[in-house]
């Protein structure tokens, strides 16, 4: 069995995977682990992708999809091809830093912390399907499924960071909701959440700038004085343009 299943899906998108490959099977040979890069290819070998890593990454695991069957589908697809002790869904717009060994960082970590996991709180039309998907996958004891709530304080108030990647919201319940529960928020330039936390009290990056997302990331996760500024601030601001 594998260590990593690491799945692509394609569509149209062979000028990024050759950047995404080049910097990928570096940190691959670096890891001394045994990883599967499999590629699931929505755009029926449109922009020549097969050809492309039957000559330079024959190792890569290719399949048709059949058509555009949509990126979840494709991904399935993916993670059912070959079994993983950890699968990894990659864009195929990612870069890898070069001597970053992010590969082996990511599976040492994993390795030392079993218990990572999800809470996912509120029920739709979904809900059954993935719990079936997670206990098919063994990962009944990670993903924990709540049902429906409208106090989702305790939620809150028991994560480290509260992450807000939208294109679009309205007024941006959420945040205030996560701010006033005392949880630190990091989101993007929507709604109205720059009427009510200022600068301090929330990280904000331009919608669709990942760079941003990391960069901040890596600085708030990494300076728990940071954290419990943000916080204080937080709750300072909601309790004066609010309450």
């Amino acid at each position: 069995m594998k260590d990593i299943n690491i799945v692509v899906v394609n569509y149209k998108m062979l000028q990024h995977i050759k950047t995404c490959f080049a910097t990928l099977f570096d940190d691959i040979n670096e890891s001394g682990l045994k990883v599967q890069v499999t590629v699931v290819d929505n755009s029926e070998n449109a922009d020549g992708i097969k050809e492309y890593l039957q000559e330079s990454f024959p190792q890569v695991q290719y399949i048709d999809a059949g058509g555009n069957i949509g990126f979840g589908k494709a991904q399935n697809k993916g993670l059912k091809a070959t079994e993983a002790t950890y699968y990894f869904a990659l864009n195929p717009d990612t870069t890898f830093h070069a001597g970053a060994d992010t590969l082996k960082k990511l599976f040492n970590y994993m390795e030392q912390h079993p218990k990572v996991g999800l809470v996912v709180v509120g029920d739709g039309s979904n809900s059954e399907s993935l719990q079936r998907i997670a206990y098919k996958l063994q990962l009944q004891n990670n993903i924990i499924f709540e049902s429906w709530s409208d106090d989702l304080v305790s939620y809150y108030k028991t994560a480290d960071l509260f992450l807000n990647t939208s294109n679009f919201e309205g007024y941006g319940m959420t945040l205030i909701e996560a701010a006033a529960s005392g949880c630190p928020v990091l989101t993007t330039d929507v709604g109205l959440v720059g009427d009510v936390l200022k600068e301090g009290s929330v990280e904000i990056c331009k919608v669709g700038n990942k760079k941003c997302f990391i960069k901040k990331l890596e600085e708030i996760l990494n300076n728990k004085a940071k954290l419990k500024t943000m916080t204080l601030k937080a709750m300072e601001d909601i309790d004066s343009r609010i309450i």
